[in-house]
């Protein structure tokens, strides 16, 4: 334990170096000959943050073998045998499917909507009223890589919660996300989806209508009530004290998950539980609802302002895609932890509240504890990228959040 944290601080201390270095070079470069040194130098700094990652993460490796999982007994480290997870009879019943929306394509309303249309958009920051076109579990067209479709996992993989936090989320959405989750995930992996709800008060069918539909339909999903808006990072966490699974996978309330998108973000956790793993985002188009893919993955950052930035994959790492790679910062959003590693690291800051800094204090923590972060190509998961929907109530913020209001 010592040995790692005198690594950590050493780490640390070449990161606060070459930071403050490229800060002064920022502050000096006034000439053109200043300009090329400053270029060369900063890719320097560049790789040399890159094999600081790459050390942390050779460093991390083998740890964690011999710790169980309560729930499955599966134990971390342990050689399995390899399976294929894919469902085939669904992957072939969904190519077959027509309709609107279906396939993930985008969708036009009929005419004479446009009032009802703009009405539902105001309030929820997307084109709610075409979700209310499309089927709870309309089809998608694989996109995923060409290698990730004949890709084997661990033949034992570690039961799943999924937790969800929503505030005011628009009926369709929400029930597409909890029905696409169902239909593409083993079901003896799945355990359980935890809906929190973080104090919704203006839509009477988030109350008794919705707790009615998923015992009805999908009874694996539960509802958590709030009493009062705490924010998106403290619903979350109370979501993830309910979980019961070996691993928490996160997720928005207006999602849509890829074909096969579980077993690759549980197979790098069984290896090691001090892993958390995240999907390629796709983009569900907020106007049309269009599934599409952002890009074949990028590494998370932050600027100055500690603003979420996304960098272009090294060389090496394009070479072997669609291979998870190290991620330095993660979305945030939509991600897969091993519940006792996320307690150990403490869960998030008590004194977050609202998205925009909590993937910093999970993915610094993550790196600084022995733990790696990977981001899994093979996972895709779609996401409603939304504007901010009027009339909502504000909740209190914390000096990292980026904005007001929930995502």
């Amino acid at each position: 334990m010592k040995l790692l944290r005198r690594g950590v601080y050493k780490n640390l201390y070449i990161i606060f170096l070459v930071g403050l270095f490229l800060y002064y070079l920022h502050k000096t470069r006034d000439t053109e000959h200043l300009s090329t040194v400053h270029e060369r130098l900063v890719e320097k700094a560049k790789s040399a943050l890159d094999r600081v990652l790459e050390n942390n993460a050779r460093d991390g490796e083998g740890k964690s073998v011999g710790i169980i999982f309560e729930d499955s007994g599966i134990v971390s480290g342990e050689p399995q045998a390899q399976i294929d997870w894919h469902n085939y009879t669904q992957e072939t019943a969904e190519r077959l499917r027509q309709g609107p929306g279906e396939q993930g394509k985008p969708y036009v309303l009929p005419e004479g909507t446009e009032k009802r249309r703009q009405e539902l958009y105001e309030t929820n920051g997307f084109n709610a009223l075409l979700s209310d076109y499309l089927a709870l579990d309309r089809s998608l067209t694989d996109i995923r890589h060409d290698k990730c479709k004949t890709r084997h996992y661990a033949a034992r993989l570690p039961t799943v919660s999924v937790v969800i936090p929503f505030f005011e989320e628009h009926w369709t959405t929400l029930l597409r996300t909890v029905v696409s989750i169902v239909n593409r995930s083993p079901s003896n992996v799945l355990k359980e989806i935890i809906l929190v709800d973080d104090g919704s008060t203006m839509k009477e069918f988030l109350r008794a209508p919705l707790v009615d539909w998923l015992k009805e339909h999908q009874p694996k999903a539960k509802v958590i009530r709030l009493p009062t808006r705490v924010g998106l990072i403290v619903a979350r966490q109370e979501g993830a004290r309910e979980a019961k699974g070996d691993v928490i996978v996160v997720l928005d309330s207006h999602c849509e998950v890829m074909t096969n998108w579980l077993p690759p973000l549980l197979d790098p956790i069984v290896q090691d539980y001090r892993t958390a793993v995240c999907p390629l985002i796709d983009v569900i188009n907020m106007d049309t609802f269009a599934y599409y893919p952002q890009d074949n993955g990028a590494r998370g950052a932050f600027d100055w302002r500690l603003f979420y930035k996304r960098l272009p994959l090294r060389q090496h790492e394009v070479d072997r895609l669609p291979e998870p790679f190290p991620n330095p910062v993660m979305n945030g959003g939509l991600f897969a932890i091993s519940r006792k590693f996320f307690w150990e690291l403490g869960g998030y800051d008590p004194g977050l509240a609202i998205w925009g800094g909590e993937q910093y204090d999970l993915s610094f923590k993550i790196w600084q504890c022995g733990g790696r972060l990977l981001d899994a190509p093979c996972s895709r998961v779609g996401h409603v990228f939304r504007h901010a929907p009027k009339g909502r109530p504000s909740v209190q913020g914390d000096f990292l959040s980026t904005v007001s209001s929930n995502s």
